[in-house]
């Protein structure tokens, strides 16, 4: 396709980044939805029990499974299907990018192997196995205190509403957004790192830049990265962005700490350097 102006690159980008932050809202959305429907279900395994005697205990925790592991399989779908989408749009912004400094067609660069998707995919099903099955490990220890005569049933709940957080949005809801917000958000941030580098042996050099959400969300070290690398301010993209003192590729870095990478929503920007020639 013919060459585009620095402008109408920069116009498709923020139509990329606006279809990211929807992605995101939705996946929280899903997220709280799939809590509410497993509470629903745990709640409705206690009631139709009967007598909450240590004779139903079996029964009990046997609908507990199956209430987690769908959550588990529903939470794993939906995070996959997102990062998937990520991985493509991320490749997107550099296509863009690549755009504005030439003209392009078709196979002016290899897709990128699915081999790094599938593998961070694996990585975000691990996790949110971990947080399954701890928030299962922690509902049948209340259920058994109950079935046992240690709490009421009206106890029980409370204390497995407390499990749970969607009131709060803290427990396992809290850490179930953060798995799902984190991992898509860095799914896309390296696949714009990776089609950047295939950009770079084409001869097309680039520029990046740190771009914050806006919020006041936003951490202090990301304000100021946002700062420090503005759009005026971009470096060449083989540079590192000093972060709060750590050197960061881009956001969520798998080199980052957990206080720089868990729950960033901020994107590397790139766009092609001025000399972009090809080789």
């Amino acid at each position: 396709m013919p060459k585009i102006s620095r402008a109408e690159a920069n116009r498709k980008i923020k139509q990329i980044l606006g279809k990211i932050d929807k992605m995101d809202k939705n996946l929280v959305k899903d997220v709280i939805k799939d809590l509410k429907a497993l509470r629903n279900d745990v709640q409705l395994s206690l009631t139709s029990a009967g007598d909450f005697e240590s004779r139903n205990l079996t029964a009990i925790l046997s609908q507990i499974e199956r209430a987690t592991e769908n959550f588990k399989a529903k939470l794993s779908a939906q995070t996959g299907v997102s990062q998937t989408t990520a991985w493509e749009l991320g490749q997107n912004t550099i296509n863009t990018a690549i755009n504005s400094a030439v003209a392009t067609g078709e196979g002016l660069l290899p897709l990128l192997s699915n081999s790094q998707l599938l593998a961070m995919q694996t990585g975000t099903m691990d996790l949110i196995s971990d947080v399954s099955d701890s928030m299962k490990s922690k509902i049948r220890n209340e259920i058994r205190r109950a079935t046992l005569g240690g709490q009421s049933a009206y106890n029980t709940m409370q204390n497995i509403d407390r499990i749970i957080g969607i009131s709060k949005e803290e427990g396992i809801t809290k850490k179930a957004e953060d798995i799902a917000r984190t991992e898509m958000s860095r799914v896309f941030n390296t696949a714009s790192f990776l089609r950047t580098k295939q950009s770079e042996e084409a001869g097309i050099k680039m520029l990046k830049w740190w771009l914050t959400a806006g919020d006041e969300r936003v951490r202090d070290d990301h304000k100021q990265a946002g700062l420090d690398y503005s759009e005026e301010n971009a470096i060449p993209s083989e540079e590192p962005f000093d972060v709060g003192g750590e050197k960061l590729m881009y956001p969520g870095d798998p080199l980052a700490s957990a206080k720089q990478a868990v729950n960033c929503r901020c994107k590397a920007i790139y766009i092609a350097s001025p000399e972009s020639e090809m080789i």
